[in-house]
């Protein structure tokens, strides 16, 4: 198990979200240790991924499947797999409250967007017309840290799910995967 992320943030929320992940694959240890084998090896998150000055150092891992050498890595927008705003869309749906989005299988070589639910919403105009500075404030859990890029991916997601309904997408019942 490798985890990186969180910050030393004012709210002490990456504390928080860490101690909580910790203590749930602790669990998950615990409960199927007949059929996982798990052991951490990679574990810079909140403090120890703060770079002194209130952002984090890592964002993200990448492996290298040869060496099984782990190191910290950021995904080039081109590198980030296919319908990208399709697949944020879910984050500003109800869906994504519910249960985890599983992507990719082991019976299937390809990513799945399964079905769900997203539509237009009072404040979607509202948004897609703020400042960045305004924009990190009303969509980020942590506005003083995002990328460069955040306002932008946000904004572009937030046009997808204006110009398409999930009838557009997964068929007219709306319960055809996609698959890329």
């Amino acid at each position: 198990l490798h985890l990186v992320g969180g910050y030393t943030d004012p709210d002490g929320s990456s504390l928080a979200i860490t101690e909580h992940l910790i203590q749930l694959f602790g669990q998950i240890s615990v409960e199927e240790k007949d059929d996982v084998n798990m052991s951490l090896k990679t574990c810079a998150v909140s403090c120890l991924n703060d770079n002194g000055f209130g952002a984090p150092i890592g964002r993200g891992l990448a492996v290298d499947i040869a060496s099984g050498n782990v190191f910290l890595a950021a995904v080039d927008e081109s590198l980030a797999g296919p319908a990208p705003n399709l697949r944020a869309a879910r984050l500003w749906s109800a869906a994504h409250r519910t249960k985890l989005a599983v992507a990719h299988n082991q019976f299937c070589d390809k990513i799945i967007v399964t079905p769900f639910e997203f539509s237009t919403f009072k404040t979607l105009k509202t948004l897609l017309c703020l400042p960045d500075d305004v924009m990190l404030q009303y969509t980020s859990t942590s506005p003083d840290v995002e990328d460069d890029e955040f306002c932008n991916r946000v904004r572009s997601t937030l046009r997808f799910i204006r110009d398409h309904t999930p009838e557009d997408v997964f068929g007219p019942k709306r319960n055809q995967p996609v698959y890329y």
